[in-house]
C-alpha cells in the first residue's frame, strides 16, 4: 500500500512556521521529490539484489554439479578396485 505525501501535509501542524507564505506547498513539493528519490533508490537496490540472488543460485548449481562429478568419480574408482580384486581370484 503506497501512501502519498499529500495525505499527510494538510494534517501537519507547522506551529510558528505556519505564518510563512506557501509553507505547506513547499513542504509538499520537497517531500514528493524526496519520496520519488527514495523510490528510485529502492528500485535500484531491489534490481541489484535480484542479480546477486541469481548469481548465488548459479554458484550453488555449479557446486552441486562438481560434487556429483566427484562422487561419480569416487564410485567408479571403487568399482575398478573391486573388479580388479575380484578378477584375481
Amino acid at each position: 500500500m503506497e501512501t502519498s505525501c499529500s495525505e499527510f501535509v494538510p494534517a501537519m501542524k507547522f506551529a510558528a512556521l505556519s505564518d510563512m507564505v506557501g509553507i505547506k506547498e513547499k513542504t509538499l513539493k520537497k517531500l514528493s521529490k524526496q519520496q520519488s528519490s527514495y523510490r528510485i533508490k529502492a528500485s535500484i537496490f531491489v534490481q541489484g539484489n535480484e542479480k546477486m540472488a541469481e548469481e548465488l543460485v548459479e554458484m550453488f548449481k555449479r557446486q552441486v554439479i562438481l560434487k556429483m562429478s566427484y562422487l561419480l568419480t569416487y564410485l567408479m574408482s571403487l568399482c575398478c578396485i573391486f573388479v580388479a580384486g575380484w578378477m584375481r581370484y
